[in-house]
């Protein structure tokens, strides 16, 4: 089931799918779309009692967080969403897939979600990060979004082993069909943050995830919880991929997953 919200002039966009049972737990996946195109069909085998909601923020989140300068904004209009639009009553379980609007949601309403999980970032922002995006967002202006610009960044979020596969050819594919405005957006919400305190804030059990060829944040990652102040959380490295592990490797990240929501964590694969 797909759902429009009409909000400031704009259309959120949702995607509903997985199990009919109206009182089933919920996965709320962010980022893109299409991000989880190779992860989804796997989940819905794992886990067939769980219903799976689909939200772009990389279209619509962070293009408002950089107009509206906070993130509350997107976690309240999600939270609408999840709450009035899918079920009666409240979840008895709820998980939300994201890092920083889900960080940001977990943090602060703890007693709405069951499980936090967060894939492949940093904290805070670091010159190197706010440097890439800079160059990103150059090539964007200069050469359009499907050329030169998506070249580059399916080259730096996928591993060299993935090159011509269908995964980077349907990365590529989506980079390129961003709009600049959009894509600006996105850049300049990557510019200053610090998420330090939201994330040690945090009191549900939490999943870490990274691709272990995604540069330094595997080492970065690893040291996650233990910055943690309560609750239970480690931290997953995905073997052969790099920035989207449930792209690359999807199966291994859906056994990271899946074994989360169960309780249980398996070993590096």
């Amino acid at each position: 089931m797909d759902t429009d919200i009409p909000f400031d002039a704009r259309t959120l966009h949702f995607r509903l799918e997985g199990s009919s049972d109206q009182e089933s737990a919920v996965l709320v996946l962010l980022t893109d779309m299409h991000i989880w195109d190779s992860a989804i069909s796997l989940l819905k085998q794992e886990i067939p009692n769980v219903r799976f909601l689909r939200y772009g923020e990389w279209r619509h989140g962070l293009a408002l967080l950089s107009r509206y300068g906070e993130l509350p904004c997107v976690n309240q209009i999600v939270a609408v969403v999840i709450e009035t639009r899918l079920a009666a009553g409240p979840f008895s379980h709820r998980c939300w897939l994201g890092w920083r609007n889900g960080l940001a949601f977990a943090s602060r309403y703890p007693d709405r979600l069951d499980r936090f999980v967060a894939c492949d970032f940093n904290v805070a922002s670091t010159k190197r990060q706010v440097s890439e995006w800079d160059s990103r967002l150059h090539y964007g202006k200069t050469y359009g979004m499907s050329g030169v610009l998506a070249n580059k960044v399916v080259a730096t979020w996928l591993t060299a082993d993935s090159r011509g596969s269908p995964e980077w050819k349907s990365v590529r594919e989506t980079v390129g069909s961003w709009s600049l405005d959009e894509f600006e957006a996105t850049a300049k919400a990557q510019y200053s943050y610090d998420e330090t305190e939201n994330m040690r804030s945090i009191q549900i059990p939490s999943l870490f995830v990274v691709g272990s060829e995604d540069g330094t944040l595997p080492e970065v990652m690893s040291a996650f919880p233990d910055k943690m102040r309560i609750g239970v959380s480690t931290c997953k490295e995905i073997r052969r991929s790099g920035h989207l592990p449930m792209r690359e490797n999807a199966s291994a990240f859906v056994i990271a997953l899946t074994s989360f929501l169960a309780g249980t964590i398996a070993a590096n694969d």
